[in-house]
């Protein structure tokens, strides 16, 4: 499951993904999809729900259908064995034991035959056990099991996390994975936003999340280091959300104490102090585009609370200096005319940060300062200032003195 394979779809690039691949099986093409991705990132409910709500609409060519019904199945693989698929029945009169196959894996179920499309959902398959794995194997590979074949309208769909996700997941066997076309889903922070504001996921967090997204930093999802450590990630968001939203549901104001285990507890320690230094200063905190558009108006903290300063500011700075990275890694051209508008920003800093501010930002990209006037001018008026990298300003490597 390589990294390469992982693509960044909008919502509508993603249905006509599952589409394509819906309509191939129903005319008889042994094409099945297995989604890959991060935990907590909607795999499931992007087959579950939003793919029937998608899908009812737009009808099925290969049925002939201007609207159809479907039916998704999920069938999780991780909470099954072997024998839930294949089930063994004495034969009294032969004497022998004969294997009956489960009829909801093949669409046969009389639940299923109200629908016009059938999506068996093998949900989990990444932690699927062997054992699991080998029975279902014939259903992919043959569309039967025992014998018995799948019903016309029944499609396979398989979904799991990444072994590299360090939550149990597994390579499926290659005879497997050759049958499938693999859609691996990079993590969306845009995404989720859209998602997050639709569902009404506490605001403060979506805030939080999409002012660290516009500075270039992800704190949506981060890859575990190790097994066992708490990492955030979309559903871990809304846990907390949920749990923040019992305040306003009169359960009563929690002690910070509280607010700070359960924060820790569903994001994990570094990813929630952000969180929070951001809920304390929010108020105060520009996004980059405020700050391009404005300079001067745009919000600064410590103008509101003189304690948020310091801190705010650096913080800003330090959002600043990683959007210009950003740019430059996606070799993305910044304007000069956005270099001022920083510069005009940084003045208003205390001095002490503003020239740290700006020293991070151009070593991020020097040559998007040579040709700004505005940043000639700020070197000009510190150039005797020693910065604690041991270098005088006028030697920070962007346009001459």
């Amino acid at each position: 499951m390589s990294k390469n394979r992982q693509v960044r779809l909008t919502q509508s690039q993603i249905m006509q993904t599952i589409d394509n691949k819906v309509e191939s099986q129903l005319m008889g093409n042994r094409n099945s999809l297995l989604i890959l991705g991060p935990p907590g990132f909607g795999k499931s409910a992007l087959v579950e729900t939003d793919y029937p709500e998608w899908k009812e609409g737009r009808g099925s060519r290969a049925l002939g259908m201007d609207e159809c019904t479907v039916g998704v199945f999920n069938i999780c693989l991780a909470n099954n064995d072997s024998c839930d698929f294949v089930i063994p029945v004495p034969d009294l009169v032969k004497g022998e034991l004969k294997m009956l196959s489960n009829g909801e894996i093949l669409g046969l179920s009389e639940a299923q035959s109200k629908y016009d499309i059938v999506i068996v959902f093998l949900d989990e398959a990444t932690s699927a056990s062997e054992d699991t794995l080998v029975s279902i194997q014939p259903v992919i590979q043959s569309w039967s099991l025992r014998g018995k074949k799948k019903a016309g309208n029944t499609v396979y769909i398989m979904a799991g996390n990444r072994p590299e996700d360090m939550s149990g997941a597994r390579h499926l066997p290659a005879s497997m994975m050759d049958r499938c076309t693999t859609l691996e889903l990079a993590p969306d922070t845009f995404r989720w936003l859209e998602w997050a504001k639709a569902k009404g996921i506490d605001a403060r967090l979506v805030g939080a999340v999409a002012w660290a997204n516009q500075n270039g930093e992800n704190i949506l999802y981060q890859q575990p280091k190790e097994k066992g450590e708490v990492i955030p990630s979309p559903r871990s968001y809304e846990r907390l959300s949920d749990s923040l939203k019992m305040e306003s549901a009169g359960y009563g104001v929690m002690d910070d104490e509280v607010v700070d285990v359960m924060g820790s507890g569903d994001l994990g320690d570094e990813t929630w102090i952000k969180i929070k230094g951001f809920f304390r200063m929010n108020s105060e905190l520009p996004y980059i585009s405020q700050i391009i558009d404005a300079p001067m108006a745009a919000p600064l903290p410590g103008s509101i609370d003189p304690v948020n300063g310091p801190s705010g500011q650096y913080i800003v700075a330090t959002g600043m200096a990683k959007w210009i990275q950003n740019k430059k890694e996606k070799e993305e051209h910044i304007e000069t005319r956005i270099m001022d508008q920083f510069i005009r920003y940084f003045r208003r800093m205390t001095p002490e940060i503003a020239i740290h501010g700006v020293k991070l930002c151009v070593e991020m990209d020097p040559g998007a300062f040579e040709l700004s006037k505005e940043f000639g001018s700020f070197r000009n008026e510190h150039n005797d200032v020693t910065l604690y990298t041991g270098h005088s300003f006028s030697y920070m490597g962007a346009g001459k003195k």
